[in-house]
């Protein structure tokens, strides 16, 4: 489908309220409150679009105090239920630095000693040579996920049978691997490991247990969750039933997004198995940057970077002075968090995900340059998940341009729907719908979205006469028809359009057979109407394919071919584009246990790029690619 240059206006308007207030400087601090929540929104609404995140919340904090915490898209996606501030997130490794705060607690309480070995709090470990500084620096040779199942693969049968159904046991939990084998001799070097931080666990559970009587998470709760106001913390345990809990999604292996199921990750608790809303993590970096919990020199210790690693006890350690940047980030089913913060400079954000594609690490970055900090977020690059048995190819035209668009594949119906209305109200219009049947006879659609500053709107699941009359009606209020699909809903045709306030008319003829749809392409023509856009198919009622086609006034030279085999067609495509003629719109169809190929070309002094027989992955990649160099995705179809 062609579609001429727009420009992009400004996206948002915002109104803004000040009522009297006796003293300028109060009434000028609730005008920047309300533009930097703006601002903040702006960042995230867009972020959201650009990560294609079903679900996040963000908070940032300033002087010692929370300053936003919000919701954004959907905590539970299939119904719709929107993430609020109050939605908890599994913090995944964020978890590590809780465990690293209750030791130096210990520590300075000194009931634990840094330089101790782990057997000397408890003998039954098989760590000897280990020390409570190597397990809480990442240092101790414990591997991480590759190593372990490398070198200990019984480490995931041996999981099966921790008892996931009770509290955390921390004895049960390091009993999964403490038959793996050390990777390199304590304190050699630095090695991420999360089972390291288990055994941790483990040691901060004994030592509680015998000088208190309390266990891991009981002192985590007294030292951190109950001064600090941490009201949501909690370990993930799948046994309870939270309703403020969100779904977690993937991407599965046809690139389709889909619900993770239900994982037991309380084991490793101590390295990556709490969870809490995004309030509550805002006051764990508020209580940190204030250093509310332990001594000054506590934190000097927590947060002094080791010479071969960015990384302290339980913390990610970067920069210094004004630039010194603290936090941890988490990756696990479920979420993506990251927590970062400047407290020379007094301020910090949290960012939580249900989406496992994404990266809240460029969101934090772009949310603490709105606090002054400079940093260069790095550029988001979608993962794309090939999948070697589908049997689904696309072809995709491409045209010089410069539109931003977004896409959007494999959406049921309601999803769709509902991130059409999202990408609208932030500037982006659906302008190119396909959709298809999964496997299981599920609908499913794919769109390509436009920052525009025309108005679109798609209409779908309209019987015929009910497309007509929409078709009409529509025209009528100056809305004309620029994209058209049909499909077949229990044995029953029906129609979907997207529609375009300020397009030139459109004039839509359908069900006619090959030959009188050609007369028609002809008829048309003469009159100074170009076809546009067209669909193929087969009507069950009358056993015989039908055309439909989307005609739009131009006077440029045109040419329509249908029905080609490939190499016919690959002939014809190479013979109009020595006449100046470029593929604008593709259709692709099997007969007879034939593939046919069809085509309309248009004459202008524009470029087209064409990729065909190609899975997913490789249309993603030119979308990115060729979207940066200028090129806009104008046509793409499933065959």
């Amino acid at each position: 489908m062609l579609r001429t240059k727009t420009t992009v206006y400004s996206l948002a308007l915002l109104a803004i309220l000040v009522f009297f207030v006796p003293k300028l400087s109060a009434q000028i601090d609730v005008l920047d409150d309300v533009l930097f929540a703006h601002k903040v929104d702006s960042v995230a609404q867009m972020q959201r679009i650009q990560q294609e995140i079903i679900g996040m919340a963000v908070c940032i904090v300033k002087d010692g105090k929370i300053i936003y915490s919000q919701g954004y898209g959907y905590s539970n996606w299939e119904k719709l239920i929107p993430v609020t501030p109050a939605t908890t997130f599994r913090w995944a490794s964020m978890s590590k630095s809780l465990t690293a705060i209750t030791a130096l607690k210990l520590n300075e309480e000194h009931h634990i000693e840094l330089d101790s070995t782990v057997t000397y709090y408890n003998p039954a470990l098989p760590y000897r040579q280990v020390h409570i500084r190597d397990l809480l620096q990442n240092r101790s040779g414990i591997g991480h996920y590759d190593e372990m199942t490398r070198d200990y693969p019984q480490w995931r049968i041996n999981l099966k049978n921790y008892p996931g159904a009770g509290p955390f046991n921390s004895k049960a939990a390091v009993r999964i691997f403490d038959n793996a084998p050390l990777n390199f001799t304590p304190g050699q070097k630095f090695l991420y490991s999360t089972f390291g931080f288990v055994v941790a666990g483990e040691v901060i559970d004994t030592i509680g247990r015998r000088v208190f009587g309390k266990g891991y998470l009981d002192l985590v709760n007294e030292h951190i969750r109950k001064p600090l106001g941490m009201t949501s913390l909690q370990p993930d345990y799948q046994f309870e039933n939270n309703p403020l809990k969100t779904e977690g999604y993937y991407y599965g292996g046809d690139n389709e997004i889909v619900r993770r199921p239900d994982d037991e990750v309380s084991w490793k608790l101590a390295g990556g198995g709490f969870e809490s809303n995004v309030v509550d993590l805002g006051h764990y970096i508020r209580g940190l940057m204030l250093k509310e919990i332990l001594q000054p020199s506590s934190y000097d210790l927590l947060w002094k970077k080791q010479p071969d690693a960015e990384y302290g006890y339980g913390f990610s350690v970067e920069g210094d002075n004004l630039n010194l940047r603290i936090g941890h980030s988490g990756t696990q089913t479920k979420t993506r968090t990251i927590f970062w913060m400047y407290p020379n400079r007094r301020v910090g954000v949290g960012v939580m995900l249900n989406s496992e594609w994404g990266d809240p690490g460029i969101v934090a970055d772009h949310l603490l340059q709105l606090l002054g900090v400079n940093t260069e977020p790095r550029k988001y690059e979608p993962r794309c998940i090939d999948n070697p048995k589908s049997s689904t190819q696309y072809a995709a035209i491409w045209k010089a341009g410069s539109y931003s668009q977004v896409m959007r594949r494999g959406y049921m119906t309601q999803h769709f729907q509902a991130e059409t209305d999202h990408l609208r109200a932030h500037g982006f219009q659906l302008t190119d719908v396909e959709t298809y049947l999964d496997k299981k006879n599920v609908r499913h659609w794919d769109g390509v979205f436009e920052a525009n500053n025309e108005t679109f709107v798609w209409e779908h699941q309209m019987d015929p006469d009910s497309f007509y009359a929409r078709n009409a009606g529509l025209a009528r209020e100056g809305w004309h028809l620029q994209d058209a699909e049909t499909y077949i809903v229990s044995n029953k045709r029906k129609w979907t359009g997207v529609y375009a306030r300020a397009a030139e008319k459109s004039t839509f003829i359908n069900d006619l057979d090959a030959d009188a749809f050609d007369k028609q392409v002809r008829l048309l023509a003469r009159r100074g109407l170009r076809l546009n856009d067209f669909e193929s198919y087969y009507d069950a009622e009358q056993k015989k394919r039908l055309w439909a086609g989307i005609f739009t006034p131009g006077g440029d030279s045109y040419g329509f071919w249908r029905s080609l085999s490939m190499d016919a067609f690959n002939q014809k495509l190479t013979d109009l584009n020595k006449e100046g003629l470029k593929l604008i719109d593709i259709e692709i169809y099997n007969l007879n246990g034939k593939q046919f190929w069809s085509g309309v070309w248009r004459g202008g002094n524009f470029d087209i790029r064409l990729q065909r027989n190609v899975s997913f992955c490789p249309i993603m990649k030119n979308f990115i690619n060729l979207g940066q160099n200028g090129y806009d995705l104008l046509d793409w179809e499933r065959y």
